[in-house]
């Protein structure tokens, strides 16, 4: 059971990074067609979505009112202040160069 656990919990991480690396450049590109206010809807439709299914197959959805704690309200305001800025920022700058910043200062 545990070397189940540790290829599940590989597997999740590395799916976890295919999904950080994939979305700069989609998000790049995205920007080019679309204005950043659509852009960062889009990006939150699609993540509420996928951040559902995992809810619903791994059986959570009883445990849907614990997010009304104020806690989880100031983080999720500080995530969209983070999402508005760094995909501002990703916008004005070449791909490359944001990149590179963000593992410059470990971001």
């Amino acid at each position: 059971m545990l070397h189940r656990n540790n290829l599940l919990g590989i597997a999740a991480m590395c799916i976890a990074m295919l999904g950080f690396v994939s979305n700069d450049p989609l998000v790049k590109l995205a920007s080019e067609a679309l204005p950043l206010g659509e852009v960062i809807f889009l990006r939150g439709a699609v993540s509420t979505l996928v951040v559902a299914a995992l809810i619903a197959a791994s059986g959570q959805w009883p445990r849907w009112p614990d997010i009304s704690d104020r806690a989880v309200f100031w983080r999720t305001v500080g995530d969209v202040g983070a999402t508005v800025v760094y995909l501002t920022a990703l916008t004005q700058l070449p791909l490359a160069n944001a990149t590179l910043c963000c593992r410059r200062f470990r971001l």
